[in-house]
């Protein structure tokens, strides 16, 4: 086996894995392309009581796994998730389709994820989609904001997602408590 002369990690998140996986390796954080530090252009909304456990980041429609997403969310009835970007039909803030258990956002600047997702309150970042990404700009953007992300790989995983939803949040009441 060779040795790596440098070892880099797009977020905290990841070099944290690598540390408890691989004991005595030093990695660096360097985001992808992105400059965190900056501010971005929008606005950041009022959030009073809204707090979201699951983020999905990005545009979602059909072949990006909306339905699994709804689906997924009617398994965990408790879990509320925010897409920090916009559905297909529905590009504005708010409830989509009416029912409070998934916030749209709307559109975001990727520098402000990091601070959109902890005013949210999440502690995951899933991804429902059905096609494989080329490369996931939105998954390095969680990753840049320091969040694990999940995904579902098959539709019959869904209970399953659900259940590490209900236990992160469970975890996270426990600790805040």
């Amino acid at each position: 086996r060779g040795r790596s002369a440098l070892r880099l990690a797009p977020s905290n998140y990841l070099i944290q894995v690598l540390a408890q996986t691989i004991p005595d390796v030093s990695c660096i954080r360097i985001e992808h392309g992105v400059d965190v530090a900056q501010p971005g252009a929008y606005a950041a909304p009022r959030f009073g009581s809204l707090c979201c456990d699951v983020a999905v980041i990005g545009a979602m429609g059909t072949h990006k796994g909306l339905q699994r997403l709804q689906d997924v969310v009617a398994a965990a009835p408790e879990i509320r998730v925010v897409l920090v970007g916009y559905a297909d039909g529905q590009l504005n803030r708010g409830w989509l389709n009416g029912a409070e258990r998934i916030w749209v956002h709307g559109a975001f600047e990727p520098t402000e994820l990091p601070m959109l997702v902890q005013r949210y309150g999440c502690r995951v970042a899933f991804f429902p989609n059905i096609q494989p990404e080329g490369f996931g700009y939105a998954l390095s953007d969680a990753w840049g904001a320091d969040l694990p992300a999940l995904g579902l790989m098959k539709p019959e995983h869904r209970d399953w997602i659900a259940e590490i939803w209900r236990r992160l949040g469970r975890a996270t009441d426990a600790v805040l408590s």
